[in-house]
């Protein structure tokens, strides 16, 4: 009778951490969802929309972060995550594609669309700190 009520015991306490374990990894999407909406606004920031290649990705990240945060709002926290970062994804080749449509080659321009991505992330600071901390457009 001891044995049967430790195991018992010992599958509660399994159970529990499970439960503690699914739901650490199920958390919502908070800083992917909000990189992609700044990603996003760089790209528009930057004239995405105005250069054909660019405007069809800067609307298809636009499309994958609505689908995002349906996805948040459904709780289904793996696709909302897996959207808000393709979404990020499809914007930084946006900036990136316009970038390369207006002949710029990189530097600290203030017309450098990717300047505009860290200049969104700093704008409380002063214009040596984005410098110093910029923005990493990982494409993937």
């Amino acid at each position: 009778m001891g044995t049967q009520l430790q195991q018992r015991a010992m599958v509660s306490v399994a159970m529990l951490f499970l439960g503690m374990l699914l739901t650490a990894c199920a958390s919502a999407p908070v800083q992917e969802m909000s990189d992609a909406r700044q990603a996003i606004r760089a790209a528009q920031n930057a004239g995405a929309a105005q250069n054909q290649s660019a405007a069809a990705q800067l609307q298809n990240a636009q499309t994958l972060l609505t689908s995002a945060e349906q996805s948040l709002q459904r709780r289904q926290y793996r696709a909302a995550r897996r959207d808000a970062v393709a979404a990020r994804n499809r914007a930084v080749d946006a900036i990136q594609a316009t970038a390369q449509m207006n002949g710029k080659t990189g530097g600290t321009s203030s017309s450098n669309p990717s300047s505009a991505m860290s200049r969104e992330n700093s704008q409380a600071s002063g214009p040596n700190d984005a410098k110093a901390n910029p923005v990493a457009l990982n494409t993937r």
